[in-house]
């Protein structure tokens, strides 16, 4: 910045004939930075108009998305600001140098010049970064499972910390590296006044980079009581909507230190599993006498149970067990890439649990749940051709 201030300066000093240093009155000095002013306001009105009417159309024409993303987040808006505030900072540098008296006040404009210029390049760097980001999730499909915001967000705060530093350094008319040993001699302070940013930061690099959880997972974190689907993760914060439609923000370092269970490996299988058990009264359960073999034949899982085992005899559960089994086979919203069971859980005072183990197809809740209501409603509808029953207790 100082090499392409001395070269307009150098310039400009030759045309207007500076050649030695000058001293001027508190009116002169007024006089000049006004004329100084004037002539930002001039440039920085050319320079917007070329800008907004000029090159943002052609730009526009040229049908590039980096571009088109550009100039959606208004980032080219600034460029008018800082080619106007560099031309202001470089004119009262120029009656820094050639000025001898009234240095504080000439001083003092040019800090501030200075200032507004920095904080506007810290702008422009920032906008340039986001419009990156824009451009990498509408180019890239698989940026929605790969985010790169937090990187983004991370990015931009480093170019601020070392910004802000650099004008402080500025201001102080000291360097950077006494800026950054007087901060290392205030590293346990400022480590903990900073702790949850820093482990935020940290951790949002990690559970983007490790891939741990992406915007739309459904997860959960039972100690915290958090369950449903990620909206949104940023360098603090992940936030998450539940099925009942309220949000939670948990800190971003919690799915590091915590025990966080991503359902997303269930959705991407096309199996969610199916484990739930029927509780079968013992008493009804009996061998199978000619007559209830002969009324159960006409369930064509039973039948070809019966053909393929050619037992003497069979118990009303066994083949019942055999038809669920078959059932869920067959069944169009059962994965039959997974394993599909019916078994026997161990006995208790409430019967003997029949348990039937699977994964269907539909992964969402909705889908889930009525496919899972449909087959226990089959069961149970089935249930007396066996002449089993469910364990109820009576109440009282």
């Amino acid at each position: 910045m100082n090499r392409l201030h001395n070269y307009f300066a150098g310039i400009l000093a030759q045309q207007v004939g500076l050649t030695n240093t000058y001293n001027l009155n508190i009116f002169d000095i007024m006089v000049i930075m006004a004329l100084i002013l004037v002539l930002t306001l001039v440039v920085y009105n050319i320079t917007n108009f070329i800008i907004l009417n000029g090159l943002k159309h052609y730009l526009a024409r040229t049908k590039i998305l980096f571009l088109n993303v550009i100039i959606k987040n208004k980032t080219f808006n600034l460029l008018a600001p800082l080619f106007s505030s560099f031309i202001f900072w470089s004119l009262l540098k120029l009656l820094k140098q050639y000025c001898a008296n009234h240095v504080l006040i000439i001083n003092s404009f040019y800090y501030f010049g200075l200032s507004v210029l920095l904080f506007l390049v810290l702008f422009v760097i920032s906008k340039f970064l986001w419009s990156f980001n824009d451009y990498y999730e509408a180019r890239f499909e698989f940026s929605e499972h790969y985010p790169i915001d937090s990187y983004v967000r991370v990015g931009v705060l480093f170019f601020w910390v070392i910004g802000l530093l650099i004008i402080v350094a500025t201001l102080a008319n000291t360097s950077l590296i006494t800026i950054f040993t007087g901060i290392g001699a205030i590293s346990a302070v400022f480590l903990l006044i900073f702790r949850d940013a820093l482990l935020g930061i940290m951790s949002s690099i990690q559970v983007t980079a490790s891939n741990i959880i992406r915007v739309g997972d459904w997860i959960s974190i039972n100690r915290l009581g958090v369950s449903g689907t990620i909206i949104d993760i940023s360098v603090m914060t992940v936030r998450v909507k539940s099925f009942d439609n309220t949000i939670s923000t948990v800190p971003t370092y919690s799915f590091i230190s915590e025990v966080v269970q991503n359902y997303r490996g269930m959705i991407e299988s096309g199996g969610r599993r199916i484990m739930r058990s029927i509780k079968i009264d013992i008493n009804t359960i009996k061998e199978c006498s000619d007559e209830l073999i002969m009324n159960l034949k006409q369930f064509k899982f039973v039948d070809d149970y019966i053909n393929d085992k050619r037992k003497l005899k069979y118990t009303n559960l066994e083949l019942f067990r055999s038809y669920i089994l078959g059932y869920l086979k067959s069944h169009p919203d059962i994965n039959q890439d997974f394993v599909s069971v019916v078994h026997h859980l161990e006995p208790g005072q409430y019967g003997l649990p029949l348990q039937l183990y699977a994964f269907c197809r539909q992964t969402s809740f909705d889908k889930y749940e009525e496919v899972q209501a449909d087959i226990f409603e089959h069961c149970f509808a089935v249930m007396p051709s066996f002449e089993l029953k469910i364990m109820q207790y009576p109440n009282g």
